[in-house]
């Protein structure tokens, strides 16, 4: 019987676990969109130099890939323990 309890218990654990995840992956993509959105309406307002903008753009698309990334590595060390 505690055998049961604890695999229902690690089943309910990976389940948040993985909602969390997916919650922050929904979010870095989202801040994507924000971002390129958000430097596309300066840079036509106020009128940002385009060699500014682009590394803008990338600075923060590359910034939010690393985080993928790195959650992605974590995910993967930590892939064992289930």
């Amino acid at each position: 019987m505690e055998g049961s309890h604890s695999t229902e218990r690690a089943r309910t654990t990976a389940r948040r676990q993985l909602r969390r995840v997916l919650l922050l992956l929904a979010i870095l993509d989202t801040s994507v969109l924000v971002l390129v959105v958000g430097l596309a309406v300066a840079w036509s307002r106020f009128h940002i130099p385009t060699p500014y903008f682009l590394a803008l753009v990338l600075a923060g698309v590359g910034a939010i890939l690393v985080a993928r990334i790195a959650l992605g590595i974590r995910l993967k060390r930590r892939s064992g323990n289930l």
